[in-house]
């Protein structure tokens, strides 16, 4: 956060769970109240926080006041920035997003777990990325970010990329753009069934049913990956998609987003004898909201603990991270 916003009193644009992490993680969160747009959460609390309507922008005192965009999906980012816009606020004056707003908090933490100076113009190429592209995202920009420091700190390691769980391929479209740009030829595998979600295990919140069973079109997600010759689109359930795989293929990267307690553990078992060593691991959802998808996190507690392998978790991102012990080759 600049010098400029640290004394300024902050108001939320977005009850989000990103939201709830802030108020829940932060240290000394200062939030003064929460702007959403849907009506139904108007005069609720969220960890004690007032969501009010747009309207409670108008009799803001700007020059001490900071409205930090709280979404996390790019096209709920999209949205609130433009209502902002047409309210006449000005990006890293009166308004900024949560990216910006909670990047020196995060950043040190993030360097030390990955062990290496972040390149704020990647962080610049996240945030343009989602407040401009038509692409949608689910996760996080910090969390790009994140995902683009263990992309770049990989690059040099024969294994494929593997993204399980891509739901438009909004963060295969941002990693394969950025390793176009470096010329970085390792494969990128993207498993998804394109049509929702298979059945909740109990591990998973039941409430949840029926979140994501639906069909939202396989064809033009696949005709978006044909940009990038180097994507390779397996189109299933896991475990099953992970048949097609050639057996001697061997992973530097693991971006994981399948949100379900089953799914994430077939995953981790055949992802993780073929991780190499110095290899990434990300879990998306690995810190989630209350009533939010907990079997990501029971799953890799699970796998992970009989093996003596540590998950870190940046709340900023939502995910866990995990490194395959070793020295990369």
């Amino acid at each position: 956060m600049t010098q400029d916003f640290a004394h300024r009193q902050v108001v939320a644009w977005g009850a989000s769970a990103l939201l709830e992490f802030y108020l829940r993680f932060a240290d000394s969160p200062r939030i003064l109240s929460c702007i959403d747009s849907d009506p139904a959460r108007h005069g609720a609390e969220l960890r004690g926080v007032k969501i009010v309507a747009p309207a409670a922008l108008d009799t803001l005192d700007r020059d001490t006041t900071l409205v930090v965009n709280f979404a996390i999906a790019s096209p709920s980012i999209q949205a609130i920035q433009a209502e902002l816009t047409g309210r006449g606020f000005t990006m890293g004056i009166d308004c900024t997003d949560f990216a910006e707003f909670a990047r020196a908090g995060f950043q040190p933490r993030a360097q030390a777990l990955l062990g290496r100076r972040f390149d704020e113009g990647l962080l610049a190429y996240a945030r343009a990325f989602n407040l401009e592209s038509n692409v949608p995202l689910e996760t996080t920009v910090l969390g790009n970010w994140l995902l683009l420091e263990a992309l770049r700190a990989t690059t040099g390691m024969p294994g494929a990329i593997a993204e399980v769980g891509a739901f438009q391929c909004g963060n295969a479209c941002l990693l394969l753009n950025a390793m176009s740009l470096w010329g970085d030829a390792r494969s990128y595998y993207v498993f998804d069934s394109f049509r929702g979600f298979g059945g909740l295990s109990p591990q998973d919140p039941a409430e949840l049913a029926g979140s994501y069973d639906v069909d939202y079109g396989a064809s033009h997600i696949l005709n978006r990956m044909r940009l990038y010759p180097q994507a390779r689109v397996i189109t299933g359930f896991v475990p099953e998609s992970f048949r097609e795989v050639p057996e001697g293929e061997r992973f530097s990267l693991v971006f994981f987003d399948c949100d379900l307690y089953q799914p994430a553990l077939d995953t981790f078992h055949f992802i993780w004898e073929r991780l190499l060593p110095g290899g990434v691991l990300a879990i998306h959802d690995y810190v989630a909201a209350d009533g939010g998808w907990t079997g990501i996190r029971a799953a890799a507690q699970e796998f992970f603990a009989g093996r003596g392998v540590p998950v870190h978790d940046l709340w900023e991102t939502t995910m866990g991270i995990v490194f395959k012990p070793g020295t990369a080759p």
